[in-house]
């Protein structure tokens, strides 16, 4: 078991707790929150922080395979003005867009981010994702300013969201 504490415990079930203790089991699994450390033997080794612990945070809306383009893409432009922006912008060199989905993924983890709803085109974040110590959930999203590519642009999509689904992602 670890031991844990803060100024301030944020839970997720009651108010917080000024001076409390959040203690964990081997996993690093949260077994339970201490209202003060006289709950606890005095030899207990303490980890003490200055600040707050709280839950891990979930960015429910990401396109990390585009981190690459932050900043590219001019606003005003309409919906198809948009997608014609990313269609151009979108194959970059390789290196780059993992590159840019590395970093995007470590500040979200130091950010305290835990859980990412990705909405994804492409494999182009798949080991990123893969490798993170963050949990993904990929959505799968297609588009195309073309309607006569609607069928096969399905068979892709769908050839896309097997690959991650055989990777847990």
């Amino acid at each position: 078991m670890k031991f844990f504490s803060a100024d301030i415990i944020i839970t997720c079930s009651s108010a917080p707790v000024k001076g409390g203790i959040v203690v964990t089991d081997d996993e690093g699994r949260i077994t339970e929150i201490l209202n003060n450390r006289q709950q606890l033997g005095l030899d207990t080794e303490v980890a003490e922080y200055h600040g707050l612990i709280c839950p891990g945070f979930v960015n429910t809306h990401c396109h990390l395979e585009l981190s690459h383009l932050i900043s590219q893409v001019p606003a005003g432009t309409g919906l198809q003005g948009f997608i014609r922006e990313l269609i151009r912008l979108r194959n970059s060199d390789e290196y780059k867009i993992l590159d840019a989905a590395r970093n995007a993924d470590r500040q979200m983890y130091e950010s305290g981010v835990i859980a990412v709803g990705d909405i994804s085109n492409t494999t182009a974040s798949l080991e990123v994702k893969k490798n993170s110590k963050i949990h993904y959930h990929t959505f799968i999203e297609l588009f195309d300013l073309h309607e006569s590519r609607a069928e096969s642009l399905l068979d892709e999509g769908l050839a896309l969201l097997q690959t991650y689904q055989s990777n847990g992602l």
